[in-house]
Formats: C-alpha cells, structure tokens, sequence
C-alpha cells in the first residue's frame, strides 16, 4: 500500500516540477505580475522535489523495512498521516487528500497487528 502511494507520490512531484517548464503561462490568468507568477511556478518546483522525495522516502521505507515487519519502518510511515492532514489543512483542494488520509491510517493499523505481534522478531 505505502510503496504504492509512494509510486503515485513520485508521478505527482515530476509532474508539480515540470509544470512550470511546459506550460509556462499556467498562471497567467491568476497573477498580476510576473514576479507573481515566477513565485507560483518556484512554489510548485518545490512541491514537486518534496512529493518526489516523500514518495521515494515511502517506497524505500516499504520495501525496505516494513516488509521484513522491523518497527522503525511502522514508526516511520506515521508521517503520512501528518503530512496527509497539513495538506487538508492548508491546502485549498484539501478534501481530495482524505481518502488517501483514511487509507493510510487504515493500512498502519492493519500493519500494527501484524509488526507489534510478536515480542522480539530478531534474536
């Protein structure tokens, strides 16, 4: 489930980076100026570096950790539903992160029962 929402994480934030490189009047209609429009297009560049690298953080923690069941993998995923609920927060399409919020809780409990099991998983 993460490294999926990792792979889609990764396809956003190539897209929010390239999106002032190929449509470069995007903005025009809702900007008065052009140093407004550069700060809309440098603001999506870095959204798109921090979506990129989240997702590349997830796929990593997934397959890295979380599948062989080790707990810093669990603990660490718990940032998804941090980072799901400051973009519901503070960003203005911010009801369309709730289905992925709900999903990612959901998986982490699932997760739980299956990490938090057993005592000690490694002697």
């Amino acid at each position: 489930m993460f490294a999926g929402l990792g792979m889609l994480f990764v396809i956003y934030g190539v897209y929010a980076f390239s999106l002032p490189a190929v449509q470069p009047t995007h903005w025009d209609d809702i900007a008065s100026s052009a140093s407004t429009v550069g700060y809309i297009a440098d603001n999506f560049r870095w959204l798109g570096m921090l979506s990129a690298m989240f997702g590349v953080l997830s796929i990593a923690v997934a397959y890295g950790g979380l599948r062989t069941g080790q707990r810093w993998a669990w603990f660490t995923l718990l940032s998804y539903p941090a980072f799901l609920a400051m973009a519901i927060v503070y960003t203005w399409p911010g009801l369309v992160w709730s289905p992925i919020l709900i999903a990612s809780v959901a998986a982490l409990w699932l997760d739980s029962r299956w990490i938090f099991s057993k005592r000690e998983r490694y002697p």
